[in-house]
């Protein structure tokens, strides 16, 4: 499992699973262990996951059916840069994580994915409407 910045170097990488290993159980093992170091997103920031994983704090998933490859694509091989871990520090010191999957907080991560995706409609409208004018 990897972990990226929107400058495209990686900030976290986790080794030792078999790829057969459930994507949410090796997110929830590297995130549990303080000792490995997961660098959690400061309060109000997310990390763009897959549907393989929860919607909870920290963690933003698409709707069902959606895929996050075209955020991406614009990056070809061989612009993705691996940092080393002095120049990715994040600024954060390692803590012991207690995520909160509760309802409540799925549902509070459901209705921010549900904010951002009114935005940038209502972005998308505009643009649009703009265009043909």
């Amino acid at each position: 499992m990897c972990a990226c910045s929107f400058d495209m170097l990686f900030t976290f990488v986790y080794t030792g699973w078999e790829g057969t290993a459930n994507d949410a159980r090796v997110l929830m093992d590297a995130i549990s262990n303080e000792e490995n170091k997961f660098p959690m997103p400061r309060e109000g920031r997310y990390y763009v996951v897959d549907s393989a994983y929860t919607n909870m704090p920290g963690f933003l998933t698409p709707y069902r059916g959606e895929r996050n490859d075209e955020l991406f694509s614009q990056f070809m091989a061989e612009d993705l840069l691996v940092a080393d871990e002095e120049s990715s520090s994040t600024g954060q010191e390692s803590t012991s994580i207690d995520i909160d999957v509760s309802a409540a907080n799925i549902e509070l991560m459901n209705n921010v994915r549900d904010d951002i995706a009114g935005t940038m409609w209502i972005y998308h409208q505009r643009r649009h409407h703009h265009q043909h004018l």
